[in-house]
């Protein structure tokens, strides 16, 4: 799906129950604002800035919000990578 529309990333997610992970934030919280306009759900989104962190630092960040969060914490919900703990 590389290349795909935003949203349809997102609506694959939705669909198979996955939470999606991204660096194009403003993308995505445009598009989390219209699923929830439009009453429609999806399992979550985890939004980083590319530059900000390494790649050995975002996934101790993505496992540490794994360890902390339930599949229902982040039901409809958008996280920046940025406020999971150091």
């Amino acid at each position: 799906m590389i290349n795909q529309l935003d949203k349809k990333h997102l609506r694959y997610a939705a669909d198979v129950g996955r939470v999606l992970y991204s660096f194009n934030v403003g993308g995505f919280y445009e598009l989390h604002g219209q699923y929830m306009n439009e009453g429609r759900e999806h399992a979550g989104i985890v939004l980083a800035t590319q530059q900000r962190y390494d790649v050995g630092e975002r996934m101790r960040r993505l496992f540490r919000l794994r360890a902390e969060r339930t599949a229902e914490d982040m039901q409809n919900r958008v996280v920046s990578l940025a406020s999971i703990g150091d």
